[in-house]
């Protein structure tokens, strides 16, 4: 092959020519980069629920669950309300990756051509997630408790400040 074929088979496929669901996340998904992470949800929940919906084709499906994985590849670049749910006790950084991770492998297995009834089922798991998440950040949160090695940190300083701690 030439060296201009290869650059406009490169080209192609930057560019979304190549296999389906090869365009990058933001060609896919354009998500301004303050969107609120309510709002990226809400986009990912919409695309999951009409994937799952019924009454559209195959193709149709694979084109929202391959978007909903672009929107899931872009969810960390929202804005975050706070760094932690209150509610649920946990990171709100951690969830996303959990949705992302679901994401990919639904994306995956539609790739591969993997068990259709496997793979809906494992994007149906993923719009509950996703709405469990969304009900959860509405509830509220705040910062992230003290990391544990800095709260023992902590208790080792207040120990040695204290002539008797009261240790045996």
């Amino acid at each position: 092959m030439g060296r201009a074929a290869v650059i406009a088979t490169m080209v192609a496929q930057a560019c979304g020519g190549g296999e389906q669901g090869s365009a990058p996340a933001a060609a896919l998904a354009p998500i301004p980069g303050d969107m609120p992470l309510d709002s990226t949800l809400a986009m990912l929940e919409a695309e999951l629920e009409s994937a799952l919906g019924g009454g559209t084709g195959d193709d149709d499906v694979n084109r929202s669950l391959l978007r909903a994985e672009a929107i899931s590849d872009r969810l960390l670049e929202s804005r975050m309300p706070f760094e932690w749910l209150s509610g649920a006790g946990y990171s709100v950084e951690a969830r996303l990756r959990q949705v992302q991770s679901l994401a990919d492998r639904v994306a995956a297995q539609l790739r591969v051509r993997g068990p259709r009834d496997r793979m809906l089922a494992d994007a149906e798991d993923l719009r509950r997630q996703v709405a469990q998440l969304r009900a959860d950040l509405a509830r509220g949160g705040g910062a992230a408790p003290t990391p544990l090695d800095e709260l023992l940190q902590r208790r080792d300083t207040l120990d040695a400040s204290r002539p008797d701690n009261g240790a045996p």
